[in-house]
């Protein structure tokens, strides 16, 4: 029974990663690019990647591929335009964003998925132990006083022990794990603080801050014109390349 609850518990722990690379395989080709580390990857697009011009900076990805360079300000096309403390401190709050969800991911890693379905199977094994006891000691050292009341109670743990044991094992089944994805959530919070950090400043420079789809790189583009239309009582602001 113990041995039982053991081999229970193993396949339990085990389950959530063999499920997610399960579900990796069944949905989804897999290319080259799938193995290659984001560094490698950063590698790879390095020809790719467009050079600073007139009407566009481009701040290149660092050597590891999670965050941005900060050697980037191109006095020639920002002198009188933007301060360059100010260029840095926002390339510079990217870099913290990517820094924190890596650390976040790292975090998640580590944490114990199911605790509790954990922790619930190890009292269902608790339990049979408890009974087994029981009913060993009824059975072989109280034959002489043996009462009902005892095996009732030994039967009663036993059933409560499986049932237990039972609806943890399905519950893990049906139960899928959410992992976070790295860079949909590096993207999606770069992109909100950009946002932001256009309304409050670059808008009314002209400017516009944007993030490449795959965040190898960010772009700040120079001579946007806006135009606001009140709608409803709403500001929308439209931007468009002069």
């Amino acid at each position: 029974s113990t041995w039982g609850g053991k081999q229970i518990l193993f396949i339990f722990q085990k389950r959530s990663d063999i499920y997610c690379f399960l579900m990796k395989l069944a949905k989804k080709e897999f290319s080259p690019e799938d193995f290659m580390t984001r560094a490698e990857r950063v590698q790879q697009m390095e020809s790719k990647i467009p050079e600073t011009s007139g009407n566009c900076v481009i701040v290149r990805p660092n050597s590891e591929g999670l965050g941005f360079r900060l050697n980037c300000y191109p006095p020639e096309h920002l002198d009188g335009r933007i301060e360059k403390n100010l260029f840095d401190e926002t390339v510079l709050m990217c870099n913290r964003i990517c820094e924190n969800a890596w650390r976040r991911k790292k975090m998640e890693e580590t944490i114990e998925y199911n605790y509790v379905l954990k922790k619930t199977l190890y009292f269902s094994i608790i339990l049979m132990i408890v009974a087994f006891i029981l009913l060993i000691t009824d059975v072989y050292f109280l034959k002489d006083y043996s009462t009902k009341y005892l095996l009732i109670l030994s039967i009663a743990l036993l059933t409560i022990a499986a049932l237990i044991a039972t609806g943890v094992v399905i519950k893990s089944l049906i139960t899928e794990p959410t992992f976070m994805d790295l860079e949909a959530t590096i993207l999606k919070e770069i992109n909100v603080y950009l946002d932001n950090q256009n309304k409050k400043v670059f808008y009314r420079r002209n400017m516009e801050w944007k993030v490449q789809p795959d965040f190898f790189w960010l772009e700040l583009y120079i001579n946007r014109a806006r135009r606001s239309i009140q709608s409803f009582g709403v500001d929308i602001i439209d931007i468009l390349s002069c």
